[in-house]
């Protein structure tokens, strides 16, 4: 009940299909098997334990509905050509007054292979992954630019934009994925993580489907109202 109560109170009734927005979809491989929803917890005053628990549920019932093949949550914008800088990293031997800017992105379940977005080398985060610190996963481009691609084992140390070097948590790369094609080939690079930087209170749910949508949304839509 507090999960379908949730669930209206935020909006989850607004679920929308890839394949409607032409523009955003562009680079994606089945858009019209793609659903999505986000979801703002921030007008329920939640605790972080609450969110994350809510997070949890929702993802969990989200990925046993019929028809789904695949689900995942994340605070990162896929769509679209909005830049923001969500973190700070600072590579191998920087000095702690010598970071770079990364679009940090929390993510959990099978939000990969949602989103189409393949390993290329390494590993996916997998549920013993979840709420770890100290494992992250790079972009491509970000591989690419810092390590030569060569950067499976590497560490980094990770944090928020306001956070110091001494703040910051130190994380193995044990993966990279090529990096969203929905996204400017200038983008700023994406880091992956599989602990939040800070309480989420809004998230994206993405659905990819066997097959049609349609019965896959009306079953999320109930999650609303069951």
């Amino acid at each position: 009940a507090a999960l379908s109560l949730a669930l209206l109170a935020t909006g989850m009734q607004f679920i929308r299909t890839m394949h409607t927005l032409a523009d955003e979809a562009d680079g994606l491989r089945s858009p019209e098997r793609l659903l999505f929803a986000t979801i703002d917890l921030a007008y329920l005053r939640y605790t972080p334990s609450a969110s994350e628990a809510f997070y949890a549920q929702l993802l969990t019932r989200a990925a046993t509905i019929p028809g789904v093949r695949s689900a995942g949550l994340t605070d990162f914008e896929f769509f679209g050509d909005v830049e923001y800088a969500y973190a700070r990293v600072w590579l191998p031997g920087a000095s702690p007054g010598k970071s770079i800017r990364a679009n940090g992105a929390y993510t959990a379940g099978a939000l990969f292979s949602a989103v189409e977005l393949d390993v290329l080398k390494g590993t996916a985060f997998t549920p013993a992954d979840a709420n770890r610190t100290d494992v992250v996963i790079v972009v491509e481009p970000f591989a690419t630019k810092h390590f030569g691609g060569d950067a499976l084992g590497r560490r980094i140390r990770i944090g928020r934009m306001d956070a110091n070097y001494s703040e910051a948590r130190e994380a193995t790369i044990i993966g990279i994925v090529g990096a969203p094609r929905t996204r400017r080939s200038d983008s700023i690079p994406t880091v992956f993580y599989s602990s939040t930087l800070e309480p989420n209170r809004a998230l994206s749910l993405f659905l990819a489907t066997q097959g049609d949508t349609t019965e896959a949304a009306d079953a999320l839509r109930r999650l609303g109202r069951d």
